[in-house]
């Protein structure tokens, strides 16, 4: 062990004697380029250039070496190359979206939770909350079947919040004057609220006069968020939330359409990735 150590340390020193003659050396060539760089250019770069050009790569040489040294010493490991996996990039980004929700955000969510639900019993959903945005004439939801329409508001509010009269008003304003201005409707048009929160007892009463349907429904945020979608070119292209297409396209499971967890899945069913410029 005694051995070991003093020739580790006898290798040091030698190495520290040929560093430091370097370093000189590139020192004192530093100093003559900085009191006259014409001088040394002509004197010293136009005659010596191979020898310049060795003391140069001596130079980086050393530097090298030293990193190693030093990396040996404090034992550090050198990662592996990393490759670019656009599957894992995408998979990433989901997780990141799905942990970090806005408070803007978990609104859109909870609403396409609602459409997601409604989609898997055969319903047609336009989401017409987050394609709009504060142009949706308070309907979050458009749902359809062969026998109603539905106009639905989704509010995801925390427990102890309570919604009020006001907001079954509204709704129900909304499907009145969507009756009004589809009068060749034969469907029966109906209006919708859910809600993480509670209602009031008035809100209740008010509701029950004007058959607005009240629901509480807790959201899930582990339901599967990517759209696999099949266009009219028979093109099979998942939509992830953040993509500029995701809240128009309409998932009818009957044709092959559907939800998935994660991008593996997506991509092992036969689905690549939305492009995503507008």
């Amino acid at each position: 062990m005694f051995k070991t150590n003093l020739m580790t340390l006898m290798d040091l020193k030698s190495f520290l004697r040929f560093y430091n003659s370097v370093v000189k050396i590139i020192t004192e060539h530093i100093n003559y380029f900085s009191s006259s760089p014409e001088r040394y250019f002509s004197q010293v770069v136009m005659k010596n250039s191979i020898y310049l050009g060795v003391i140069i790569a001596i130079g980086l040489l050393v530097l090298t070496l030293l990193i190693l040294f030093v990396c040996r010493r404090k034992k550090v490991n050198v990662p592996h190359e990393v490759h670019f996996n656009p599957e894992n990039s995408d998979q990433m980004q989901l997780n990141y979206y799905r942990d970090n929700l806005s408070t803007s955000e978990i609104g859109t969510f909870y609403e396409r939770y609602i459409g997601y639900l409604y989609e898997k019993e055969g319903y047609v959903v336009r989401f017409h909350g987050a394609t709009n945005g504060y142009d949706d004439l308070g309907r979050d939801l458009i749902i359809e079947s062969k026998k109603e329409v539905m106009i639905v508001q989704a509010k995801c509010w925390a427990k102890y919040k309570k919604i009020h009269e006001k907001h079954i008003f509204q709704l129900f304003g909304s499907m009145e004057h969507y009756k009004r201005t589809h009068l060749n409707e034969t469907r029966e048009v109906r209006a919708v609220f859910f809600t993480t929160a509670n209602y009031s007892e008035r809100t209740k009463e008010i509701a029950k006069v004007l058959g607005v349907e009240i629901n509480f429904k807790d959201v899930d945020k582990n339901y599967p968020l990517i759209k696999c979608n099949i266009n009219q070119k028979g093109d099979r292209i998942y939509h992830l939330p953040f993509d500029p297409y995701y809240d128009k396209i309409m998932i009818d499971l009957s044709v092959g359409k559907c939800y998935v967890h994660t991008v593996e899945e997506a991509i092992s069913k036969g689905f690549r990735r939305a492009n995503r410029i507008l």
